[in-house]
Protein backbone atom coordinates (compact mmCIF):
# COMPACT_ATOMS: atom_id res chain seq x y z
CA UNK A 1 0.00 0.00 0.00
CA UNK A 2 1.39 3.37 -1.35
CA UNK A 3 1.74 6.39 1.62
CA UNK A 4 -1.11 8.39 -0.24
CA UNK A 5 -3.26 5.45 0.61
CA UNK A 6 -2.30 5.25 4.19
CA UNK A 7 -2.55 9.10 4.56
CA UNK A 8 -6.82 9.25 4.87
CA UNK A 9 -6.92 6.00 7.64
CA UNK A 10 -4.17 8.16 9.36
CA UNK A 11 -5.96 11.25 9.39
CA UNK A 12 -9.11 10.17 10.50
CA UNK A 13 -7.48 8.16 13.63
CA UNK A 14 -5.77 10.98 14.20
CA UNK A 15 -8.78 13.34 14.27
CA UNK A 16 -10.60 10.49 16.15
CA UNK A 17 -7.82 10.58 18.92
CA UNK A 18 -7.78 14.56 19.62
CA UNK A 19 -11.52 14.90 18.86
CA UNK A 20 -12.06 14.21 23.07
CA UNK A 21 -9.96 17.03 24.21
CA UNK A 22 -11.25 19.35 21.42
CA UNK A 23 -14.85 18.90 22.50
CA UNK A 24 -15.35 18.37 26.00
CA UNK A 25 -18.99 17.77 27.53
CA UNK A 26 -20.27 20.99 28.75
CA UNK A 27 -23.67 21.02 30.80
CA UNK A 28 -26.06 23.39 29.52
CA UNK A 29 -28.25 24.61 32.07
CA UNK A 30 -30.76 27.67 32.44
CA UNK A 31 -27.63 30.13 32.14
CA UNK A 32 -26.81 29.20 28.73
CA UNK A 33 -30.28 29.23 27.59
CA UNK A 34 -30.63 33.15 25.96
CA UNK A 35 -33.89 35.12 27.24
CA UNK A 36 -36.66 36.36 25.37
CA UNK A 37 -37.23 39.70 23.93
CA UNK A 38 -39.99 42.45 24.79
CA UNK A 39 -40.86 41.84 20.91
CA UNK A 40 -41.11 37.70 21.64
CA UNK A 41 -43.07 38.13 24.93
CA UNK A 42 -45.56 40.37 23.17
CA UNK A 43 -46.21 37.94 20.62
CA UNK A 44 -47.19 35.32 23.13
CA UNK A 45 -50.13 37.13 24.86
CA UNK A 46 -52.42 36.93 21.35
CA UNK A 47 -51.49 33.13 21.43
CA UNK A 48 -52.46 33.23 25.25
CA UNK A 49 -55.78 35.05 24.56
CA UNK A 50 -57.32 32.68 21.78
CA UNK A 51 -56.61 29.66 24.00
CA UNK A 52 -58.23 31.43 26.51
CA UNK A 53 -61.25 31.91 24.01
CA UNK A 54 -61.30 28.07 22.58
CA UNK A 55 -61.76 26.85 26.13
CA UNK A 56 -64.43 29.77 26.86
CA UNK A 57 -66.35 28.63 24.02
CA UNK A 58 -65.61 25.19 24.18
CA UNK A 59 -69.05 22.69 24.30
CA UNK A 60 -68.90 21.10 28.27
CA UNK A 61 -70.40 18.04 26.85
CA UNK A 62 -67.91 17.42 24.59
CA UNK A 63 -65.02 16.94 27.53
CA UNK A 64 -61.54 16.34 26.44
CA UNK A 65 -61.44 12.88 24.20
CA UNK A 66 -59.49 10.76 26.25
CA UNK A 67 -58.74 8.94 28.81
CA UNK A 68 -55.63 11.27 30.73
CA UNK A 69 -55.85 14.63 29.62
CA UNK A 70 -58.46 15.85 32.10
CA UNK A 71 -58.75 19.60 32.67
CA UNK A 72 -61.70 18.78 34.88
CA UNK A 73 -59.26 17.74 38.03
CA UNK A 74 -58.21 21.32 39.15
CA UNK A 75 -55.16 19.97 40.99
CA UNK A 76 -53.67 18.36 38.29
CA UNK A 77 -50.29 18.65 36.94
CA UNK A 78 -51.65 19.45 33.98
CA UNK A 79 -53.97 22.04 35.02
CA UNK A 80 -51.51 23.95 37.29
CA UNK A 81 -49.30 23.85 34.67
CA UNK A 82 -51.66 25.42 31.96
CA UNK A 83 -52.74 27.92 34.85
CA UNK A 84 -49.02 29.11 34.91
CA UNK A 85 -48.63 29.30 31.14
CA UNK A 86 -51.62 30.81 30.47
CA UNK A 87 -52.42 33.56 33.34
CA UNK A 88 -48.80 34.69 34.45
CA UNK A 89 -47.04 37.40 32.06
CA UNK A 90 -43.90 37.05 33.88
CA UNK A 91 -41.58 36.46 31.31
CA UNK A 92 -39.57 33.54 33.88
CA UNK A 93 -42.58 31.64 32.53
CA UNK A 94 -42.42 31.87 29.17
CA UNK A 95 -38.21 31.73 28.87
CA UNK A 96 -38.64 28.43 30.26
CA UNK A 97 -41.51 27.08 28.56
CA UNK A 98 -40.47 23.59 28.67
CA UNK A 99 -40.02 23.04 32.23
CA UNK A 100 -43.71 23.56 32.36
CA UNK A 101 -44.83 20.38 29.92
CA UNK A 102 -43.03 17.49 31.34
CA UNK A 103 -45.82 15.45 31.34
CA UNK A 104 -45.60 15.25 27.02
CA UNK A 105 -42.73 13.30 27.45
CA UNK A 106 -42.99 12.07 31.63
CA UNK A 107 -38.91 13.20 31.99
CA UNK A 108 -38.03 15.26 34.68
CA UNK A 109 -35.57 17.56 32.77
CA UNK A 110 -34.77 19.82 36.13
CA UNK A 111 -34.12 16.51 37.97
CA UNK A 112 -32.63 14.32 35.01
CA UNK A 113 -34.96 11.18 35.76
CA UNK A 114 -38.44 9.90 35.02
CA UNK A 115 -40.89 11.40 36.93
CA UNK A 116 -44.95 10.47 38.36
CA UNK A 117 -47.57 12.67 36.38
CA UNK A 118 -48.19 14.36 39.88
CA UNK A 119 -44.76 15.47 40.88
CA UNK A 120 -43.59 18.05 38.49
CA UNK A 121 -41.09 20.09 39.52
CA UNK A 122 -42.95 23.19 40.41
CA UNK A 123 -45.67 21.16 42.63
CA UNK A 124 -45.60 21.15 46.78
CA UNK A 125 -45.22 24.76 46.81
CA UNK A 126 -47.27 27.40 48.55
CA UNK A 127 -46.92 30.24 46.55
CA UNK A 128 -44.73 29.74 42.79
CA UNK A 129 -42.17 32.08 42.33
CA UNK A 130 -40.29 31.95 39.58
CA UNK A 131 -37.66 33.87 39.79
CA UNK A 132 -36.54 32.38 43.11
CA UNK A 133 -37.28 28.90 41.61
CA UNK A 134 -35.17 29.44 38.09
CA UNK A 135 -31.97 29.67 40.71
CA UNK A 136 -32.94 26.93 42.55
CA UNK A 137 -32.97 24.95 39.17
CA UNK A 138 -30.16 25.92 38.20
CA UNK A 139 -28.01 24.55 41.25
CA UNK A 140 -30.41 21.00 41.18
CA UNK A 141 -29.59 21.13 37.25
CA UNK A 142 -26.07 21.61 37.07
CA UNK A 143 -25.70 18.45 39.94
CA UNK A 144 -28.12 16.56 38.00
CA UNK A 145 -27.26 16.94 34.36
CA UNK A 146 -23.51 15.40 35.20
CA UNK A 147 -25.12 12.98 37.22
CA UNK A 148 -28.15 11.75 34.97
CA UNK A 149 -26.93 12.84 31.19
CA UNK A 150 -25.96 9.65 29.69
CA UNK A 151 -29.75 8.22 30.80
CA UNK A 152 -30.41 6.03 27.14
CA UNK A 153 -27.86 7.93 25.58
CA UNK A 154 -26.41 4.88 24.27
CA UNK A 155 -29.58 3.88 22.70
CA UNK A 156 -29.84 6.74 21.15
CA UNK A 157 -26.82 5.99 19.45
CA UNK A 158 -27.28 2.64 18.47
CA UNK A 159 -30.87 4.36 16.84
CA UNK A 160 -29.18 6.62 15.21
CA UNK A 161 -26.45 3.66 13.58
CA UNK A 162 -29.34 0.97 13.21
CA UNK A 163 -31.65 3.20 11.14
CA UNK A 164 -28.39 4.89 9.28
CA UNK A 165 -29.85 8.45 10.03
CA UNK A 166 -28.16 11.01 7.92
CA UNK A 167 -26.90 14.23 9.80
CA UNK A 168 -29.78 16.39 8.28
CA UNK A 169 -32.33 14.38 9.81
CA UNK A 170 -30.47 14.62 13.50
CA UNK A 171 -32.81 16.55 15.66
CA UNK A 172 -31.42 19.55 17.54
CA UNK A 173 -33.53 21.97 19.12
CA UNK A 174 -32.96 25.77 19.60
CA UNK A 175 -31.09 26.20 23.03
CA UNK A 176 -33.46 28.69 24.60
CA UNK A 177 -37.15 28.13 26.45
CA UNK A 178 -36.16 25.68 29.06
CA UNK A 179 -33.43 23.50 27.52
CA UNK A 180 -31.00 21.65 30.10
CA UNK A 181 -28.64 18.93 29.29
CA UNK A 182 -25.09 18.49 27.85
CA UNK A 183 -23.08 19.51 24.51
CA UNK A 184 -21.21 16.17 24.21
CA UNK A 185 -19.74 14.45 20.75
CA UNK A 186 -20.98 11.88 19.03
CA UNK A 187 -18.34 9.92 17.76
CA UNK A 188 -19.88 7.81 15.32
CA UNK A 189 -20.72 11.13 13.16
CA UNK A 190 -17.77 13.24 14.45
CA UNK A 191 -20.31 15.99 15.48
CA UNK A 192 -21.09 17.94 18.26
CA UNK A 193 -24.38 17.71 19.71
CA UNK A 194 -27.07 18.96 22.28
CA UNK A 195 -28.68 16.27 24.05
CA UNK A 196 -31.14 15.35 26.97
CA UNK A 197 -34.06 12.67 27.30
CA UNK A 198 -36.35 14.98 25.43
CA UNK A 199 -33.93 14.72 22.51
CA UNK A 200 -34.01 10.73 22.55
CA UNK A 201 -37.54 10.86 22.22
CA UNK A 202 -37.79 12.73 19.41
CA UNK A 203 -35.24 11.83 17.64
CA UNK A 204 -37.02 8.55 17.70
CA UNK A 205 -39.59 9.74 15.36
CA UNK A 206 -37.19 11.22 13.36
CA UNK A 207 -35.08 8.24 12.91
CA UNK A 208 -37.93 6.44 12.36
CA UNK A 209 -39.61 8.37 10.29
CA UNK A 210 -36.63 8.61 8.24
CA UNK A 211 -36.23 4.57 8.03
CA UNK A 212 -40.09 4.67 6.31
CA UNK A 213 -39.08 6.67 3.69
CA UNK A 214 -41.38 9.30 4.89
CA UNK A 215 -39.65 12.06 4.70
CA UNK A 216 -37.92 11.41 0.78
CA UNK A 217 -41.79 11.61 0.43
CA UNK A 218 -42.66 14.65 1.20
CA UNK A 219 -39.79 15.91 -0.18
CA UNK A 220 -40.54 14.82 -3.77
CA UNK A 221 -43.63 16.35 -3.01
CA UNK A 222 -42.40 19.82 -2.15
CA UNK A 223 -40.85 19.76 -5.63
CA UNK A 224 -43.72 20.69 -6.76
CA UNK A 225 -45.90 21.89 -4.34
CA UNK A 226 -46.08 22.47 -0.42
CA UNK A 227 -46.46 19.52 1.36
CA UNK A 228 -49.60 19.15 3.78
CA UNK A 229 -48.91 17.67 7.14
CA UNK A 230 -51.53 17.34 9.96
CA UNK A 231 -50.71 16.11 13.57
CA UNK A 232 -52.92 14.85 16.12
CA UNK A 233 -51.59 15.89 19.69
CA UNK A 234 -48.32 17.40 18.78
CA UNK A 235 -46.80 18.28 22.53
CA UNK A 236 -44.82 21.37 23.13
CA UNK A 237 -44.51 20.99 19.04
CA UNK A 238 -40.77 19.72 19.02
CA UNK A 239 -41.49 17.46 15.66
CA UNK A 240 -43.69 19.85 14.31
CA UNK A 241 -40.50 22.27 14.43
CA UNK A 242 -37.96 19.69 13.43
CA UNK A 243 -40.03 18.86 10.09
CA UNK A 244 -40.28 22.39 9.23
CA UNK A 245 -36.94 23.40 9.47
CA UNK A 246 -36.11 20.79 6.67
CA UNK A 247 -39.39 21.38 4.49
CA UNK A 248 -39.85 25.27 4.97
CA UNK A 249 -42.45 25.25 2.11
CA UNK A 250 -45.06 23.21 4.59
CA UNK A 251 -48.13 23.88 5.66
CA UNK A 252 -48.96 22.16 9.27
CA UNK A 253 -51.99 22.19 11.09
CA UNK A 254 -51.99 20.94 14.88
CA UNK A 255 -55.11 19.41 16.38
CA UNK A 256 -54.83 19.03 19.59
CA UNK A 257 -56.81 20.12 23.20
CA UNK A 258 -56.36 23.65 24.08
CA UNK A 259 -54.79 23.47 27.32
CA UNK A 260 -52.39 21.32 25.23
CA UNK A 261 -52.04 23.71 22.23
CA UNK A 262 -51.28 26.48 24.36
CA UNK A 263 -47.60 24.87 24.20
CA UNK A 264 -47.10 23.77 20.72
CA UNK A 265 -48.39 27.28 19.53
CA UNK A 266 -46.15 29.32 21.75
CA UNK A 267 -43.13 27.58 21.11
CA UNK A 268 -43.94 27.54 17.23
CA UNK A 269 -44.59 30.94 17.39
CA UNK A 270 -40.94 31.60 19.42
CA UNK A 271 -39.01 28.95 17.46
CA UNK A 272 -40.73 30.03 13.82
CA UNK A 273 -40.69 33.74 14.45
CA UNK A 274 -40.87 34.61 10.73
CA UNK A 275 -43.49 31.92 9.26
CA UNK A 276 -47.32 32.80 9.60
CA UNK A 277 -49.68 31.26 12.75
CA UNK A 278 -53.22 31.04 12.70
CA UNK A 279 -56.07 29.60 14.62
CA UNK A 280 -58.58 28.14 12.95
CA UNK A 281 -62.39 29.69 13.33
CA UNK A 282 -60.93 32.64 15.12
CA UNK A 283 -58.71 34.43 12.39
CA UNK A 284 -59.60 35.11 9.38
CA UNK A 285 -60.43 32.27 6.66
CA UNK A 286 -57.71 33.82 4.35
CA UNK A 287 -55.24 34.28 7.18
CA UNK A 288 -55.41 30.38 7.70
CA UNK A 289 -55.40 29.75 4.49
CA UNK A 290 -52.42 31.22 4.10
CA UNK A 291 -50.39 30.24 7.34
CA UNK A 292 -47.84 28.13 7.67
CA UNK A 293 -48.62 27.20 11.05
CA UNK A 294 -52.03 26.64 11.88
CA UNK A 295 -53.72 25.79 15.29
CA UNK A 296 -57.18 23.80 15.50
CA UNK A 297 -58.90 22.62 18.74
CA UNK A 298 -59.78 18.73 19.17
CA UNK A 299 -64.01 19.73 19.12
CA UNK A 300 -63.04 21.68 15.75
CA UNK A 301 -61.43 18.19 14.10
CA UNK A 302 -64.44 17.51 12.24
CA UNK A 303 -64.92 20.75 10.54
CA UNK A 304 -61.30 19.74 8.95
CA UNK A 305 -62.21 18.91 5.48
CA UNK A 306 -58.62 19.36 3.87
CA UNK A 307 -56.77 16.28 2.43
CA UNK A 308 -52.86 15.78 3.87
CA UNK A 309 -49.94 14.11 2.84
CA UNK A 310 -49.02 12.68 6.26
CA UNK A 311 -51.14 12.74 9.11
CA UNK A 312 -49.39 12.08 12.52
CA UNK A 313 -49.85 11.05 15.84
CA UNK A 314 -47.23 9.64 18.49
CA UNK A 315 -47.62 8.49 21.90
CA UNK A 316 -51.19 10.10 22.83
CA UNK A 317 -53.88 7.73 20.76
CA UNK A 318 -53.69 5.07 23.19
CA UNK A 319 -54.67 6.95 26.12
CA UNK A 320 -58.09 8.41 24.21
CA UNK A 321 -61.29 6.30 24.13
CA UNK A 322 -61.69 3.96 21.91
CA UNK A 323 -64.99 6.00 20.13
CA UNK A 324 -62.74 8.86 20.23
CA UNK A 325 -59.63 6.60 18.27
CA UNK A 326 -62.67 5.58 16.01
CA UNK A 327 -63.66 9.19 15.54
CA UNK A 328 -59.85 10.47 14.55
CA UNK A 329 -59.50 7.50 11.93
CA UNK A 330 -62.54 7.69 10.18
CA UNK A 331 -61.58 10.94 9.76
CA UNK A 332 -58.93 10.01 8.61
CA UNK A 333 -59.96 7.76 6.14
CA UNK A 334 -62.47 9.40 4.72
CA UNK A 335 -61.19 13.14 4.68
CA UNK A 336 -57.76 13.65 5.82
CA UNK A 337 -55.78 10.92 3.64
CA UNK A 338 -58.61 10.02 1.24
CA UNK A 339 -56.49 11.83 -1.85
CA UNK A 340 -53.10 9.44 -1.52
CA UNK A 341 -52.10 11.09 2.02
CA UNK A 342 -50.65 7.87 4.58
CA UNK A 343 -51.20 7.93 8.18
CA UNK A 344 -47.62 7.94 10.48
CA UNK A 345 -48.23 6.80 14.46
CA UNK A 346 -46.13 5.48 16.82
CA UNK A 347 -48.54 4.01 19.78
CA UNK A 348 -48.02 1.83 22.63
CA UNK A 349 -50.24 -1.23 24.00
CA UNK A 350 -51.98 0.36 27.09
CA UNK A 351 -54.02 -2.06 27.79
CA UNK A 352 -52.70 -3.45 30.92
CA UNK A 353 -53.25 0.35 32.11
CA UNK A 354 -56.64 -0.06 31.39
CA UNK A 355 -56.24 2.38 27.92
CA UNK A 356 -56.72 1.36 24.93
CA UNK A 357 -53.94 -0.54 22.47
CA UNK A 358 -54.84 2.39 19.12
CA UNK A 359 -53.58 -0.20 16.69
CA UNK A 360 -56.47 -2.73 17.53
CA UNK A 361 -58.88 -0.14 16.57
CA UNK A 362 -56.78 1.63 13.47
CA UNK A 363 -56.00 -1.63 11.86
CA UNK A 364 -60.66 -2.71 11.57
CA UNK A 365 -60.52 1.62 9.17
CA UNK A 366 -57.05 1.69 7.60
CA UNK A 367 -54.42 -0.53 6.22
CA UNK A 368 -50.91 -1.46 7.06
CA UNK A 369 -48.24 -0.65 4.79
CA UNK A 370 -45.37 -0.99 7.21
CA UNK A 371 -44.38 -1.14 10.43
CA UNK A 372 -41.78 -1.49 13.09
CA UNK A 373 -41.68 -3.34 16.23
CA UNK A 374 -39.49 -3.76 19.49
CA UNK A 375 -35.35 -2.29 19.20
CA UNK A 376 -34.21 0.23 18.60
CA UNK A 377 -37.75 1.42 19.05
CA UNK A 378 -38.01 2.08 23.16
CA UNK A 379 -41.61 4.52 22.93
CA UNK A 380 -44.11 2.18 21.72
CA UNK A 381 -44.91 0.23 18.03
CA UNK A 382 -44.69 2.45 14.47
CA UNK A 383 -47.27 2.06 11.47
CA UNK A 384 -47.63 3.57 8.42
CA UNK A 385 -51.66 3.65 7.40
CA UNK A 386 -53.06 4.16 4.13
CA UNK A 387 -56.76 4.41 3.25
CA UNK A 388 -58.72 1.53 1.48
CA UNK A 389 -59.81 2.25 -2.34
CA UNK A 390 -63.55 2.74 -2.60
Amino acid sequence: MSKKSYFPFLLVCLMLSIAPFLFCDTPVTLSDNRNLTESEIARCRPVIEKIEILIKDRDPNHGTGDNFWTPEEENSEYIKAFKLVSSSENSQILKNLILFCRFFTGFDLVHQKYSPYHTPFFMGKDKFDPIQYESEIKELSSNSIFSGWAFHYSNYQNQLLSFKVPNEYIYQPPLFLGQLGMKTFLFPFFKEIFYNYNVFAYQERISIMYAFGLFDRLKNISKTRPVRILEIGAGYGALAQFIKTILPSAKYTIVDIPESLIYSALYLTLTHPNYHHAFANLDDPETVKSSDFIYVSNIDADKITDSFDLVINTLSMSEMKSEVINWYISLIQDRWIRDGGVFFEENQDNTRLGMQNAQDIIKNKLIRVQSHQGLPLLQGHANVWTAPIN
